[in-house]
């Protein structure tokens, strides 16, 4: 995410990239530094200070077929998208549905973010077609897992909860940070596996990703969603602790 022109929590963000081309084998050609002087020329050309900026790599050309043998060199590509300011203490606001495709629980690819993203697509898009925002997935053992794109949370009775990484969620950047600022809130934070019913009985459910930070739920299933002030405190408390840093 960039904000005023300044990429976001670059450090952790190249950090993963790194761990990522080194899990799938792929060569980084370029240190963080050379790819965040490409990534400040990419948003001052195009005038957009407010944008999310998508890094893809790639083992390059190759033979027909799954075998990664003799491809290569190595592709990367850097695009960016404008989108709308970050206002701190206003959390962006989604409708969330339910859908029958599932992640796989213990999955070692959920730690990296890939483009084999198959099941996440066609749930967006089923939630899209029934009016939601966004879709919740998830696991084969019927546990919460994550949405497409963001981490899930919930409140329940004081306590900040989100589904461990073992659930087959990836365990995104932003939602390190908001188990992290927990305690600021007032909240005791905990990882735990639960089914989607807690959900309707928690006293909000909300969602994180690096380009909107917290995304507060309205709506689950086409029903109002509990809501509370928490969203909007951590929102708060997130935007200002990541825009002091890097």
């Amino acid at each position: 995410r960039v904000v005023n022109g300044r990429p976001v929590r670059w450090t952790e963000h190249y950090s993963r990239l790194s761990r990522g081309a080194n899990f799938f084998q792929i060569p980084l050609l370029y240190y963080s530094g050379e790819l965040q002087k490409f990534a400040s020329e990419l948003v001052s050309e195009n005038k957009t200070p407010e944008s999310v900026i998508r890094i893809h790599l790639s083992r390059g050309p190759g033979a027909r077929g799954y075998s990664p043998r003799n491809s290569g060199p190595p592709t990367l590509v850097m695009a960016v998208y404008p989108v709308e300011p970050i206002i701190p203490g206003q959390p962006k606001l989604w409708r969330l549905a339910a859908s029958p495709f599932r992640v796989l629980a213990s999955d070692p690819l959920a730690s990296f973010k890939h483009s084999n993203k198959l099941p996440h697509i066609c749930a967006r898009a089923e939630a899209e077609s029934a009016g939601a925002d966004e879709a919740l997935l998830l696991n084969n053992e019927g546990q919460l897992a994550e949405t497409t794109s963001a981490n899930l949370f919930w409140v329940e009775r004081n306590v900040l909860c989100t589904p461990p990484p073992a659930s087959g969620a990836l365990p995104g950047i932003v939602r390190s940070e908001v188990l992290a600022l927990a305690y600021a809130a007032g909240l005791q934070a905990l990882e735990k596996n639960s089914t989607p019913d807690v959900l309707e009985s928690a006293s909000a459910v909300f969602c994180t990703n690096s380009v909107h930070g917290i995304i507060e739920i309205t709506h689950l299933n086409g029903r109002p969603a509990p809501r509370s002030a928490i969203p909007a405190k951590l929102n708060h408390l997130y935007w200002q602790k990541a825009l002091s840093q890097d």
